[in-house]
């Protein structure tokens, strides 16, 4: 902003312009057929504004009453104020026949008391655009404008402007797509409105360089921006994390607290387990111990075993022996006995004949004859013993 100061010398009044006019102010940095010279116009209590477009022939004018309200971009910074309801707005009236034009966009937009929005700043009426390119176009300047008059707090989980650009077209329902649409539809018109190509460049190359500027603007971190980085912010914040770094520690401290006795009774488990584990050894050792013992007598054993399976071999042999003596034996009784039994029934028959009773009966007249011990008897006896 700039202060005149109008003097002379004489007495008369000295007047910058007529009293009807308020001011008057001028575009900047734009080409003479789009440059606008804007009166502010005061009558009968009324304020509107008189603006000439152009130069020369091609000069045109334009009015538009003053709008009372709070300028759209002012109003992102607060948290209260429904940034979809406005943008909503916004489109139903860009969406009316021949309301598309090139400055219909947010940033020339005022919202009064009761949450209407209307547009400000109407200087390129006469040149009209798709509805569809105007949102584009709008949300991207919003965007880029809005990032710079506000604090990342604002916008929770938004790090880019990029990101705010995407947050926007997402209350409209535009597809992540349509910024890269919108950069390469930009950068043609501001090349066609300021001065331009830069000594050096061909207009098409100003056209990248505009794209790649608008490119570039949208990775900026919000932090990186005027109001990323104020003291108050950062000291509200670090007084934030400080509060929840000592809540932290303090539900760290409660874990290493419970940690601290958890390891206190597993410690007291492992020394009691080590303790188990000393009389599980102990007892392990004793059982090697008689397992060696047992070890060795079943080794003992099965020596003896051995001596007592041979002993049982040399016995089944001798029982063998035996058994085929016991046969032999049984087969020379049977033979014995049948020769018993022969002889036995020869003597049967023997005894029943008329000649073993002669001389049964001639035994028994020797016998009272011959007493035995007397001298006829020996006689007898010699004379009967007697080879033939």
């Amino acid at each position: 902003n700039s202060l005149l100061v109008v003097a002379s010398r004489d007495d008369e009044e000295s007047t910058l312009w007529p009293d009807d006019r308020a001011g008057v102010f001028y575009s900047a940095r734009r080409k003479a057929v789009h440059s606008t010279q804007t009166f502010v116009v005061r009558e009968q209590g009324t304020v509107s504004f008189r603006r000439l477009t152009g130069v020369d022939a091609d000069r045109h004018e334009q009015l538009s009453a003053f709008e009372p309200g709070t300028d759209l971009v002012d109003l992102l910074d607060d948290q209260d104020v429904d940034v979809g309801e406005l943008l909503t707005q916004w489109i139903s009236l860009l969406r009316q026949p021949g309301r598309a034009t090139l400055d219909f966009v947010p940033h020339n937009l005022v919202v009064d008391d009761e949450g209407r929005v209307h547009q400000i700043d109407v200087e390129f009426s006469h040149i009209l655009l798709s509805p569809d390119q105007v949102i584009r176009r709008g949300l991207l300047l919003l965007a880029i404008r809005g990032a710079e008059t506000t604090s990342p707090q604002r916008w929770p989980g938004i790090e880019t402007v990029g990101d705010l650009a995407r947050s926007f077209g997402e209350l409209v329902g535009l597809s992540e797509e349509w910024i890269e649409h919108a950069v390469q539809e930009e950068a043609p018109i501001q090349a066609s409105i300021h001065i331009g190509p830069p000594d050096g460049l061909t207009r098409g190359e100003w056209i990248d360089e505009i794209a790649a500027s608008l490119r570039t603007a949208l990775t900026r971190p919000l932090t990186d921006l005027p109001l990323g980085r104020r003291l108050p912010d950062i000291h509200e914040a670090m007084a934030r994390a400080e509060d929840r770094q000592r809540a932290q520690l303090e539900i760290v401290e409660a874990e290493c607290d419970s940690l601290r006795t958890r390891v206190g009774t597993a410690e007291e488990q492992v020394r009691f387990q080590r303790a188990q584990l000393e009389i599980v050894e102990a007892e392990c050792e004793s059982l090697r111990a008689r397992v060696a013992t047992a070890q060795e007598q079943v080794r003992l054993q099965r020596a003896h075993i051995g001596v007592v399976e041979a002993e049982c071999d040399s016995l089944r042999a001798r029982v063998e022996t035996a058994e085929d003596q016991v046969r032999l034996q049984r087969a020379h009784v049977e033979a014995v006995e049948a020769e018993r039994d022969s002889c036995e029934a020869r003597l049967a028959t023997l005894t029943t004949s008329t000649a073993y009773r002669a001389i049964q009966t001639y035994r028994r007249v020797v016998e009272r004859s011959l007493p035995p011990g007397t001298r006829r008897r020996a006689a007898y006896g010699r004379l009967t013993s007697k080879p033939r």
